[in-house]
């Protein structure tokens, strides 16, 4: 009996592994890898949400907001047959070519594209289904806010270290222009450094430690 239940469970996983190869996937998301924090809980909710559905699901890798795989996966995905594309992508372009190559991924296949983490300028609206993510600038500048706030009520002079991106993606400059624009003269960044490794052992502890992301 024990031998007969081995021998069907290896058929069935043979013959679903026969399927998944063959079927071309419902849903193919093209996002970074799991080496950093927020990417891998991404990877996590891509998994959760996906687990007991009938969609077929299709993760890319690009690395660690590595511009090379990111063209690569974009182009990958560009040049795939219109009869082998998915229903839908979730892509989290890392900078603005990755986003121009979205736009041209549209343009050849009008395939429904819905954007991860990177907010839309205008002239991507046209081509995007919807976008899934945080802006960027407006949070930033929120946390600039509430320092100059607080710093303002106790009647102090400050110096921070901010926290945030890699200064690889994309939504780095946002954050950081955003930030510094709303600081005033009295307070200084004398830091930045990206939230998944910040080397902070040379900063003194009256330093403000702040998360801009």
């Amino acid at each position: 009996m024990n031998l007969l239940l081995l021998f069907l469970i290896i058929c069935v996983v043979s013959l679903v592994r026969a399927q998944t190869a063959t079927t071309k996937p419902d849903i193919v998301f093209i996002v970074p890898d799991r080496s950093t924090p927020y990417p891998n809980g991404l990877h996590n909710g891509i998994l959760t949400s996906a687990y007991g559905t009938n969609y077929t699901v299709q993760v890319v890798e690009y690395g660690n907001y590595d511009q090379a795989k990111s063209f690569k996966a974009l182009n990958d995905a560009i040049d795939t047959p219109s009869n082998k594309q998915p229903k839908v992508y979730c892509i989290w372009p890392m900078d603005i070519e990755s986003k121009e190559l979205v736009g041209k991924l549209h343009e050849t296949h009008n395939v429904p594209i819905i954007q991860i983490n990177q907010l839309p300028d205008d002239w991507e609206l046209d081509h995007l289904l919807g976008y899934a993510g945080p802006r960027d600038a407006e949070r930033a500048a929120n946390a600039g806010i509430m320092i100059v706030d607080a710093m303002k009520e106790r009647g102090v002079k400050g110096k921070v270290v901010a926290l945030g991106y890699p200064a690889s993606y994309g939504g780095y400059p946002l954050s950081i222009n955003a930030f510094r624009e709303s600081l005033d003269s009295s307070i200084e960044i004398v830091k930045e450094a990206p939230l998944a490794r910040p080397d902070l052992r040379q900063v003194s502890r009256s330093y403000c430690i702040v998360h801009i992301i």
